[in-house]
């Protein structure tokens, strides 16, 4: 995990030169305007991001010392761009604010000091980077699909694994959050005043959606915050015609396209934003395409290159998805890959179209676990009836108003359509309250107040008290996390057998072994070399339908030592279209240890793992 201190000095290094080369890109564009803290940052990121990339053999086979050395020219910009916006007056204005988003932070703080535990940080969140600097190529590789994803917040998790330890990427994405609270109260408060600003900002904080995403590593955050960020540059901005203005928003569309597919709906949302008013008018045709070139070049280089990476190695820029497009890849995976979304999560079409919205707020398990809480259906509902109240009073909304309305019906419909996983939701969440904001500030003190009540009334039904305790255990179990992380890690995680069998690796098994993971995908802790075998989740290996046929030429091939199996069915994605593959392996399996071309060994305090080793052939 790393030293606390160097991982803390670490992140905010990153952060600081990130604001650095955003507000350096801002004052050049933009010079009469002062430098939006969270607009610079997310530009600086991205940016960063996509430096890492492009320079990634570079970075990979460099000292730590010089991504230090590299950073500290950007953290000076970014003393000077915090100096030009004098954060400290706007501070001293919403002290209150500011001081109870401190607290939210410092209360999970400490799970930033827990060794990753959730699935997914362990399968390819964190588990690729950590991968990369092992390897010493961000090379995808087909034995784990998500490999051939954009990856935008997994080069700057590199970055800051090549400078600290793990624990810098927990780190980053509770300082994130930190600056999403921030900016989401800000821009309540232009309209709906502070204290509404900070009961809505503190109902968003504590929603299920939030308490489950802000303790572990997601990527969402990097779709959520510069699209609040294109949302602050459209409101400071007014009717400013500057063309350079769509340079920005490109490269906040662009950022946003290279975190993951779903962040396609993200840019389009961000798309919106840049439009200016009367861009479809015949005057001032040469600063709109201007506008329009600027974004799409911008965006298209800032995305470009996280596509590139797949598509070179793996044949698809969309990769596993879109096989059909591109010729690859099998048709098997892609429709795995498919199912794992159709079967487990949302409601398909017209019913999910008309239903999701309330669904979300209690109905975790046809989702992915998580719900929005019921502030989110009661925002949902409210927010256009209030809309066309205010039309149906005389009181035209403003274009703010229609514009919010209308990016938050783009982002529900784009999520019906793809992937209905409710943290997916999380971009949406705060454009809908703000939507909902500028409904409010068109009512009386007593209407404000009753439907204000109501949002606490479902704060408070929904209220997810387990995931709130997360930080107050994470505190008690900070000294643990620190001088034995592995028991905490066996607490943590789906129960200890995992880290039993790596232990177990680790201790028997010489450091060139090539290991293969049946089963289970989990592979951040494992201490050797490890692929995924799984049937149908990879196309890696192709185990075929025939339970007599003989595996061991596949194994020798690939050139495996040893196979880790999990025999328990704690795999969330297994799926019933793999099952007569996972039993025809099952089978081999039992084939080749009969023959005792593989040779079983069971771990110790680990009933759910079994070591099989590959007998090599004598000659």
């Amino acid at each position: 995990m790393g030293n606390p201190i160097l991982n803390l000095t670490a992140v905010i290094l990153l952060l600081t030169a990130a604001l650095g080369v955003g507000g350096t890109l801002l004052h050049r564009l933009m010079p009469t305007y002062r430098p939006p803290l969270t607009v610079a940052l997310c530009l600086g990121l991205i940016l960063l991001a996509w430096l890492a990339l492009t320079a990634s053999p570079l970075i990979l086979a460099a000292p730590a010392w010089t991504v230090w050395l590299f950073l500290l020219p950007g953290a000076a910009a970014g003393i000077l761009t915090l100096r030009r916006a004098d954060p400290g007056r706007w501070l001293r204005q919403h002290w209150m604010a500011t001081g109870i988003i401190l607290l939210a932070v410092l209360w999970f703080g400490a799970s930033t000091l827990l060794p990753p535990f959730s699935w997914d940080e362990q399968t390819y969140q964190l588990a690729l980077p950590v991968h990369w600097l092992a390897e010493g190529s961000t090379r995808p590789t087909p034995d784990l699909p998500y490999s051939g994803f954009p990856l935008l917040p997994q080069f700057l998790v590199m970055l800051l694994l090549k400078m600290a330890g793990l624990a810098t990427a927990r780190m980053l994405i509770l300082l994130l959050f930190g600056v999403l609270f921030l900016t989401l109260y800000d821009e309540l408060q232009h309209c709906a005043g502070q204290r509404t600003a900070i009961l809505l900002t503190v109902i968003f904080a504590l929603s299920p959606l939030v308490l489950a995403m802000i303790r572990e590593f997601y990527a969402e955050v990097f779709l959520a915050l510069p699209l609040l960020a294109a949302w602050q540059l459209r409101r400071l901005t007014g009717d400013d015609r500057n063309p350079h203005q769509g340079w920005l928003y490109g490269i906040l569309a662009g950022g946003v396209a290279a975190v993951k597919l779903t962040g396609a709906g993200t840019s389009l949302a961000i798309l919106m934003l840049a439009i200016p008013p009367g861009f479809f008018r015949r005057i001032n045709r040469r600063e709109n395409w201007l506008t329009a070139g600027g974004f799409l070049l911008a965006a298209v280089v800032l995305a470009a290159p996280f596509y590139l990476r797949p598509a070179l190695f793996l044949g698809n820029p969309c990769y596993p998805f879109l096989g059909g497009l591109f010729g690859t890849p099998s048709p098997e995976l892609e429709a795995y890959h498919h199912a794992m979304g159709d079967f487990r999560y949302g409601i398909g079409w017209l019913p999910g179209i008309a239903y999701s919205w309330l669904f979300t707020a209690f109905y975790e398990d046809i989702y992915d676990g998580i719900t929005t809480g019921w502030p989110f259906a009661v925002c949902a509902l409210a927010a256009p009836l209030l809309c066309y109240l205010a039309w149906w009073r005389g009181n035209r909304p403003a274009g703010a108003h229609l514009l919010a309305g209308a990016i938050t019906l783009v982002l529900y419909l784009f999520w019906c359509v793809t992937a209905q996983q409710t943290r997916f939701l999380l971009p949406l969440y705060p454009i809908l309250l703000i939507f909902a904001a500028q409904g409010l500030a068109t009512l009386g003190n007593r209407f404000k107040a009753l439907i204000l009540g109501v949002l606490l009334l479902g704060g408070a039904l929904s209220f997810d008290w387990y995931a709130f305790r997360h930080g107050w255990y994470s505190w008690m179990l900070t000294d643990l996390s620190l001088t034995r992380p592995a028991e905490v890690l066996a607490r943590a995680m789906r129960g200890p057998d995992m880290v039993s069998g790596y232990h177990y690796l680790l201790q028997n098994t010489p450091p060139e072994t090539r290991v293969l993971l049946l089963f289970d995908r989990r592979s951040l802790y494992c201490p050797r070399f490890s692929r995924n075998g799984t049937p149908g989740f990879q196309e890696w290996i192709d185990w075929g339908d025939d339970p007599q046929a003989d595996l061991m030429p596949k194994l020798r091939e690939h050139r495996i030592d040893c196979i880790l199996l999990n025999t328990l069915e704690r795999n969330p994605d297994q799926l019933e279209v793999a099952r007569n593959k996972d039993i025809a392996l099952a089978e081999q399996l039992r084939g080749a240890l009969r023959r005792g071309d593989l040779v079983m060994e069971e771990i110790p305090d680990s009933p759910a793992m079994l070591l099989l080793r590959v007998r090599k052939p004598s000659f």
